[in-house]
């Protein structure tokens, strides 16, 4: 199975810059992963029980809290898309 791993790849070096675990859960099936259009730093992946924002910062994914990941129903929830 897929481990949903994300991966910042640079074309000009041809090789990755940074990786993080979307998520810790096989079963969580990643569905989609967007660039901000206006801030290419910030990404958001969403899934099933999946819903995460990430900032490149520092040489690094960093995990961004939302209030959408505090609540227990949003872990069942299967989110397929999402829009800027």
């Amino acid at each position: 199975p897929p481990d949903w791993t994300l991966v910042y790849w640079a074309w000009d070096k041809a090789r990755n810059h940074y990786t993080v675990r979307t998520s810790s859960s096989p079963s969580a099936t990643i569905n989609e992963c967007s660039f901000n259009p206006q801030d290419s730093y910030l990404i958001c992946v969403v899934g099933n029980g999946v819903f995460k924002f990430f900032r490149l910062q520092e040489g690094q994914f960093k995990s961004i809290p939302n209030q959408l990941n505090k609540l227990r129903e949003s872990q069942n929830q299967n989110y397929t898309c999402h829009a800027w």
